[in-house]
């Protein structure tokens, strides 16, 4: 890692990413009318040997340069004596050469962001919308490294690099499942490895929201997530209703010319609340509203600051 964080911003002042472009074909039986129809958000998926020939678009280094700087999101695991160990970036070139050789993971998010060609990956999925599309964060592992068992509210492919991993899928989660509480980490506090596979260099596995997963490094290895987001319900209502009350006026109110005399005057009666709903419905169940609020939401920047413009 000597001289990371100089030699990546000689590649971002060069206006390159030292990417090695291939010819890369998901050479695969599989259709994407079968992939979707059968293992979409249903079950995982292994692409053996995908994408032949595949070459690592960064090195470590670089990787390690980009966990530098300060607006990148980076992580930093480690597993030592059975406990989780997370640190946060941004990290100084100290933090990377005083590591053991093994045991520990670097990962850092929306890669994609800054090393461009790195978008070429995912034109490989081109048959799912381009609005699920959320970053590709790349991670780089020792021998024995990995980032504990869990689990993700969004799909992933991920595309072994360098080295090699081995991937035990287990169980399907939700928030009820039950986390360690010893560790800042989101690891499970019981996983039970249903399938396993030894991914290689080309190799994609598919992996859907919920189904519970860990990857252990079996040397020095490179992997690329390419995450597909998944907004939650909780998301999409408060952009609508943000949206929506941005087009009302101040003197639309609630009225009731045609209140009747109440025996009890505490109670909020159905009537009143069947005129709420209304009230609501006819405020946020439009489709043009709809089609502002939601398209402003999923194509808005999920790192705003990280707007490069190259310089001349």
């Amino acid at each position: 890692t000597a001289d990371a964080r100089h030699l990546y911003r000689q590649c971002r002042r060069a206006g390159q990413t030292g990417l090695r472009t291939g010819s890369l074909m998901l050479n695969s039986s599989l259709s994407p009318d079968v992939f979707l129809s059968q293992y979409w958000q249903q079950k995982p998926y292994l692409f053996k040997g995908a994408l032949p020939g595949f070459r690592d678009p960064l090195s470590p280094e670089e990787l390690a340069g980009l966990a530098c700087e300060d607006e990148v999101e980076s992580r930093l695991v480690q597993h030592i004596s059975d406990t989780w160990q997370l640190r946060h970036g941004p990290f100084a070139e100290t933090d990377f050469t005083g590591l053991p050789d093994t045991g520990w993971t670097l990962l850092v998010q929306a890669v994609d962001q800054w090393f461009t060609e790195l978008k070429g990956l995912y034109r490989h999925f081109d048959f799912l919308p381009d609005w699920r599309f959320d970053d590709i964060m790349v991670s780089y592992a020792t021998a024995n490294a990995g980032v504990g068992p869990h689990f993700d509210y969004y799909d992933v492919f991920i595309i072994q690099g360098a080295g090699q991993r081995r991937w035990q899928l287990g169980q399907h989660c939700d928030e009820n499942t039950a986390l360690a509480d010893d560790t800042e980490l989101k690891i499970l506090a019981k996983f039970q490895a249903e399938s396993e596979h030894l991914m290689e260099a080309g190799d994609v596995l598919y992996i859907p929201a919920g189904l519970s997963h860990q990857g252990i490094s079996m040397d020095q290895s490179l992997s690329y997530s390419i995450g597909f987001r998944a907004p939650s319900y909780i998301e999409i209502l408060e952009e609508l209703c943000s949206t929506a009350s941005q087009t009302l006026r101040e003197d639309q109110r609630y009225a009731d010319p045609q209140l009747q005399a109440l025996t009890a005057s505490a109670e909020i009666t159905d009537e009143v609340i069947d005129k709420l709903r209304q009230i609501i419905s006819s405020c946020v169940d439009n489709r043009k509203l709809v089609i502002s609020s939601f398209g402003e939401n999923i194509t808005r920047r999920k790192y705003p600051e990280q707007q490069f413009v190259p310089e001349e």
